[in-house]
């Protein structure tokens, strides 16, 4: 059974990129443009059995994204967080949110998919 991935973005051509790039490795994406659509999706029922997200996003930041999920509704599935930001104390707060990973902007699509197989194996 494929394995689905909410990738949180509100970079379109990162989404693009991510989306067809997991779809050829074997995995089922959702979209989202930022957090609060993330929210919606999630709402949505579907089941979501690892999200990547932005940390920069406009509205709701990834980290803030990853706070309501996991205190609100309980969602339990691993976070891998994207990011151009190095400063220190954001690493640190996207660390205390329980997210599995934080990969910095730009990257390979290689360490991505490493960090997805660590976290998320396929059956």
């Amino acid at each position: 059974m494929q394995k689905t991935i909410l990738v949180v973005d509100d970079d379109e051509g990162v989404r693009n990129l991510l989306q067809t790039r997991l779809t050829n490795s074997n995995y089922n994406v959702l979209i989202a443009a930022n957090g609060l659509h993330a929210v919606q999706v999630i709402g949505t029922g579907a089941k979501i059995d690892l999200m990547i997200s932005d940390v920069n996003m406009p509205g709701m930041t990834g980290v803030q994204l990853v706070e309501k999920l996991f205190s609100e509704s309980k969602s339990e599935f691993p976070v891998i967080m994207l990011s151009a930001n190095r400063d220190r104390d954001i690493v640190i707060r996207a660390a205390k949110t329980g997210i599995v990973e934080y990969i910095l902007k730009p990257f390979k699509y290689i360490e991505i998919l490493e960090k997805i197989q660590k976290h998320l194996p396929l059956d």
